[in-house]
């Protein structure tokens, strides 16, 4: 009898246990040969940067004097944002300055797809002390066709006076 364990589409087949062994060995079988090919699943599991779409990432500012803030948070992703063993590389987008927005910063994102990669920016902003910042799932443009997977908004707070 064989053993099979399924890894995000990949079918990894480990030789029987012996009878006598515990669930526990079995276990360590399984995860030592995971480890073992853990270079070629993840050649399997990562696509060539050729064919991964960046995540494109708008930074919306309330006054001119939040363009050095925007730049810090430009410098901050400009190598891309990791999740997990992957990097997901980001088109930085013109800064928008708008007259209106949050009264916390905000790092919105508008397809489920995208949770992961606004929690990680989100966590990364608030981690160098840049701004508090929540991720924020826009709801009402989840289906909207002219919004990408990918298309993340980052909103700063109007600057205390």
């Amino acid at each position: 009898m064989r053993h099979a364990v399924v890894l995000t589409g990949l079918l990894c087949l480990a030789a029987a246990p012996a009878p006598a062994q515990t669930a526990r060995d079995e276990e360590k079988t399984i995860l030592d040969l995971i480890e073992r090919n853990n270079g070629e699943l993840t050649r399997a599991l990562v696509l060539p940067s050729s064919q991964v779409t960046p995540s494109k990432i708008w930074i919306h500012i309330r006054s001119p004097e939040q363009r050095d803030e925007a730049s810090e948070i430009s410098d901050l992703l400009q190598d891309g944002v990791r999740l997990g063993r992957v990097t997901r590389s980001v088109d930085l987008r013109p800064v928008q300055e708008v007259g209106f927005g949050p009264d916390a910063a905000q790092v919105r994102y508008f397809k489920e797809e995208d949770r992961a990669t606004a929690n990680e920016i989100a966590r990364r902003l608030t981690d160098a002390g840049i701004a508090t910042t929540s991720e924020n799932f826009v709801e009402a443009f989840k289906g909207a066709s002219y919004i990408d997977v990918g298309h993340i908004e980052i909103w700063l707070p109007e600057t205390a006076n």
